[in-house]
């Protein structure tokens, strides 16, 4: 890890005990942890735009249809 930054992290005991259990490293163990939550996260948020779009980009989406149509027609 070349850009690394040191934080402090408080953790219930029990859940230190199960990471020093299966893991040698903390460290890595709570990287990899957070990475895959921030990546479920963003997952999320991806779907719930896609169901959910904003009125703006619906717009923008309905005008270039219209625009594709226009140029496709001989």
């Amino acid at each position: 890890m070349d850009n690394v930054e040191h934080v402090t992290v408080s953790l219930p005991a029990d859940l230190v005990r199960d990471i020093d259990r299966l893991e040698k490293s903390r460290s890595s163990f709570v990287t990899e942890a957070v990475r895959h939550e921030l990546d479920r996260r963003r997952r999320h948020e991806l779907r719930h735009s896609l169901q959910n779009p904003h009125r703006d980009s619906t717009d923008l989406a309905e005008q270039g249809a219209e625009v594709r149509l226009v140029h496709r027609e001989p």
